[in-house]
């Protein structure tokens, strides 16, 4: 995966796309190998994202500041209100109504996805994740949310994807990797199971 492919004519979306692109090469290539060596791909990670986040600060979406964002803005604001106070239906109207004045702006589109997915709207809050996601690529709560609505909706293989990006992003958090190896028993990040495997061939007992 060159760094070179992130070039200073590309388009916001085509350098977010780019960016997603490495992620998940990452990741399928952990996948092949049962995730042995995953938890060390921070390093690769980090040289990507320190090329991609001062292009991304360079070419990201600017709003103008017109009468279209204020009103997004306080759709957002009530929008907010009514998710802390637990009503969903009431801040989804809120933060669609925002997002379809102002479509750039990822925290609308995130908001949205929260409350969606609190309604059980699992399909249309993978929309709304894609799309945040599409906008702001190194959020590890958007790509964590995304993969809940996917596991929720039984689709195995991109919510594990969506978890180990998650895990990428924020390698702070091995919250992702538990879910990971619940959705895939296979999985061996630190090559453990096959150390307690010999170990157990060998003596008869586990090494832990």
């Amino acid at each position: 995966m060159a760094i070179i492919d992130f070039r200073e004519d590309m388009t916001f979306d085509e350098l977010c796309e780019t960016y997603i692109g490495k992620l998940k090469g990452i990741v399928e290539k952990a996948r092949k190998k049962k995730w042995q060596g995953f938890l060390q791909h921070g390093a690769s990670f980090k040289k990507i994202t320190d090329i991609f986040i001062p292009l991304y600060s360079q070419k990201k979406p600017r709003p103008k500041m017109d009468e279209d964002f204020e009103r997004a803005e306080t759709e957002f604001k009530l929008g907010k209100k009514d998710y802390y106070q637990g009503k969903y239906r009431e801040a989804a109207e809120h933060f669609q109504n925002a997002a379809s004045l102002v479509s750039k702006r990822h925290s609308y589109h995130g908001f949205l996805g929260l409350a969606l997915k609190k309604m059980g709207s699992y399909d249309a809050a993978v929309k709304s994740f894609k799309t945040a996601i599409s906008l702001y690529p190194v959020s590890r709560d958007y790509w964590f949310n995304l993969g809940e609505c996917l596991e929720a909706l039984g689709v195995k293989s991109g919510a594990i994807e969506a978890y180990a990006i998650a895990y990428l992003v924020e390698p702070s958090d091995f919250l992702p990797i538990k879910r990971i190896e619940a959705l895939d028993p296979s999985a061996n990040f630190s090559g453990r199971k096959r150390r307690q495997g010999i170990f157990s061939k060998l003596f008869g007992r586990s090494d832990s």
